[in-house]
């Protein structure tokens, strides 16, 4: 293939233009609807997540508040130390697999007492200096995060702040899950609208490929191809309507340029013919200096006819496109008559045929009295002349021609 034809590679392109070229629209469709999509879904499995979070923590701290009822319920009951202790462990054992821990100090931060895993672990949840009733957070080594409630109450007769809390790594880990589910759901939808979005631009720019073959098939030589209309009241289908509405004013067009040229052959041809014939009778046999020029001077006159009818056919020619006007002059008929007669009257000699005015043509009014024609010298008519004499000299030489 000619390298001047084949188009440019886009290195060429992005370093003339400044930018890479531009995509299709079908995969600028696909990719639009593909990044709507994925917006959606990423705004969607945010919410889900926030939502849920939200949800396990407010189940977290009402399960807090629960048992810090029964956790004081069991120290409120106790006579005294050991009772307290029996009473604490007894609950702690019930609610340790749970992931519930304790721990209770005096307001000088002396350890008091707090549950097997915290000191197994040697962590506390004394972290900062909280006020009674604050809810929050703590990430205890060896124990993961945890959800504290922190409460001042009076033991035994004595102030003491208590920490109660509850492990939320099986939240975590649920949360870790969901958004590994909502990330898998996620990546295949987002797959699945990358195809079906390319199913559909491709199905929604059929017609325009339609369109592109039908308008590829078209030339000056076949304008009679038309773009099929499946929906008139669509977009594509008020395209489709306006191009076919266009190809029919080309096709108009078309046909009247192939008209106006046939005319104008036709309309050359008639006077040319005239033109030949008259200097062929006069080259046929001798004849004299005063013959000779008479010719000539037919000829010079059929030359200058033929120089006005080509100013007429460009008239013609602007009066079908509208920008010219027919004038409307009076015409002396018998004039206009002897003169088509005389400009014939060779090449009908030539079939042996004679061309013979109206008798009463060259009459006035007062001497036509008694002619059976209304032809007489004073009869005028309006119209163009140019083209009235166009029309005359056609109908005479098709007579003569098919005579």
């Amino acid at each position: 293939m000619n390298d001047s034809h084949s188009l440019p590679p886009h290195s060429d392109v992005k370093r003339r233009t400044g930018q890479w070229p531009r995509m299709s629209i079908r995969w600028r469709l696909t990719a639009w609807y593909a990044g709507s999509l994925c917006l959606l879904l990423v705004g969607f499995s945010a919410l889900v997540w926030v939502m849920t979070n939200a949800w396990l923590l407010s189940q977290t701290d009402a399960e807090l508040v629960e048992e810090l009822a029964e956790l004081l319920e069991s120290i409120h009951s106790s006579e005294d130390k050991s009772t307290l202790e029996r009473n604490v462990a007894v609950w702690s054992q019930l609610h340790e697999p749970y992931g519930f821990d304790y721990e209770l100090r005096s307001h000088d931060d002396s350890l008091f007492m707090q549950s097997e895993r915290l000191a197994h672990v040697d962590a506390s949840l004394n972290i900062d200096h909280s006020t009674s009733g604050t809810v929050r957070n703590v990430d205890v080594p060896g124990l993961g995060r945890l959800r504290v409630k922190l409460i001042d109450v009076t033991i035994l007769g004595e102030p003491r702040r208590l920490w109660i809390a509850v492990s939320q790594v099986e939240q975590h880990r649920l949360l870790d899950q969901l958004l590994l589910v909502l990330a898998t759901a996620g990546f295949v939808a987002m797959i699945g609208a990358g195809g079906g979005g390319y199913f559909l631009s491709r199905r929604v720019l059929q017609p325009v490929d339609e369109i592109t073959d039908t308008a590829a098939r078209i030339s000056a030589s076949g304008l009679d191809a038309r773009i099929s209309v499946e929906n008139p009241h669509d977009e594509l289908g008020r395209l489709a309507q306006t191009l076919n509405t266009m190809l029919d004013r080309l096709s108009l067009s078309f046909a009247e340029l192939n008209r106006f040229t046939a005319d104008a052959a036709h309309e050359l041809r008639t006077p040319l013919t005239l033109l030949r014939n008259e200097l062929e009778v006069c080259l046929h046999k001798p004849r004299s200096a005063t013959d000779y020029e008479q010719t000539v001077r037919n000829a010079l006159d059929d030359t200058q006819r033929i120089c006005r009818l080509a100013e007429q056919l460009l008239q013609l020619a602007r009066g079908d496109a509208g920008t010219h006007e027919v004038a409307a002059d009076p015409v002396p008929l018998a004039a206009l008559l002897t003169d088509v007669v005389a400009q014939l009257a060779s090449e009908a000699s030539l079939s042996d045929i004679a061309i013979q005015l109206d008798e009463c043509l060259n009459r006035t009014l007062s001497e036509a009295e008694g002619c059976e024609s209304e032809l007489t010298n004073n009869l005028v008519i309006t119209g163009d002349c140019l083209l009235l004499r166009r029309l005359f000299l056609n109908l005479l030489d098709n007579a003569v021609k098919f005579t």
